[in-house]
């Protein structure tokens, strides 16, 4: 992933973090996996009024970051993201082997297995 993440953030690409873990618990973790300076953001389950899947959580963190929906792409892995990002109205891309139980039948997006994968795969 941080290949991934450095390649971004060459590129001038915001990335975000919304997790539904506490805030501060998502922040420790980042930091000890030595990925804290890629994001501009990092928000959790208490940062905002709504947790994924509601709508809220995906629009506030957008008006924070001062952007549009449309210049938006949430990478997630799973359901309660993907549905984030369809209450939201923004671009998904799923992230095979994560924390879901549904089939992958279930989820109506573009799919990735690992992050080198992605990588060959995006023109940025």
């Amino acid at each position: 992933i941080d290949m991934f993440l450095k390649r971004l953030k060459k590129n001038n690409i915001k990335i975000a973090v919304a997790s539904n873990k506490l805030e501060n618990l998502t922040k420790i973790v980042i930091k000890k996996s030595k990925l804290s300076k890629y994001f501009k953001v990092i928000c959790g389950g208490n940062t905002f009024k709504h947790k994924k899947p509601h709508p809220g959580m995906l629009n506030a963190l957008i008006k924070k970051m001062k952007m549009k929906k449309s210049d938006c792409l949430f990478i997630g892995d799973s359901e309660h993201d993907y549905e984030a990002a369809l209450n939201s109205k923004v671009d998904f891309l799923l992230k095979l082997n994560g924390f879901t139980r549904k089939p992958k039948s279930y989820f109506k997006c573009k799919k990735f297995l690992n992050y080198k994968s992605l990588l060959k795969n995006i023109s940025i």
